[in-house]
């Protein structure tokens, strides 16, 4: 049932990307924060779910050390994008509420491609550190089989500076946006 879930949410991201780019009537700002969001989503979808279905089905990471560290750069890229779509989608609203005309004279096309362009940026900004420590760990089990499993070294990096970063990045700084 889940597997259906999945490729039914891969499905809808899907057609709101195809949707948005190509009808015109449905090209608005919402529209277009919006589809941005389902490609972050779909990234997930792709990238992220059938790796992990594939970890789970074998019991091990299968997919090499690259692939690992690929896979924890895709999954933190795509959340962290959601997370500053949502951010730029509530900031926009809220300046077409509270400030409706200058709004529109503000939010020009090329300023909201760029603003998406700087979002996808600091996502992938944000989450290239998992190439220098996220890495494939092999553990011989007392069956004598190995186990590999793809997971952050945390003789690499430091957790508490970690959660630091995402608490004011992620947290506070998207929770002042949109603020008076």
């Amino acid at each position: 049932m889940k597997a259906f879930h999945k490729k039914r949410r891969g499905y809808g991201n899907l057609m709101v990307i195809f949707v948005v780019t190509f009808s015109r009537r449905l090209r608005s700002i919402t529209n277009f924060f919006l589809a941005n969001l389902a490609v972050a989503d779909f990234c997930v979808g792709i990238f992220c779910v059938y790796q992990t279905l594939t970890n789970y089905l074998m019991n091990s990471w299968q997919l090499g050390d690259f692939l690992c560290k690929v896979y924890m750069f895709v999954h933190a890229l795509s959340y962290t994008a959601s997370i500053l779509i949502l951010v730029v989608v509530c900031t926009e609203r809220y300046l077409a509420i509270v400030h409706p005309i200058k709004c529109r004279s503000m939010l020009t096309r090329r300023r909201l491609r760029m603003v998406i362009g700087v979002v996808w940026i600091l996502a992938a900004v944000y989450a290239s550190p998992r190439f220098f420590y996220v890495e494939t760990i092999s553990n011989r089990l007392n069956s004598g089989d190995v186990d590999i499993i793809c997971i952050a070294n945390i003789k690499k990096h430091n957790k508490n500076v970690l959660d630091v970063v995402n608490l004011v990045l992620l947290y506070c700084a998207a929770s002042t946006q949109g603020s008076p």
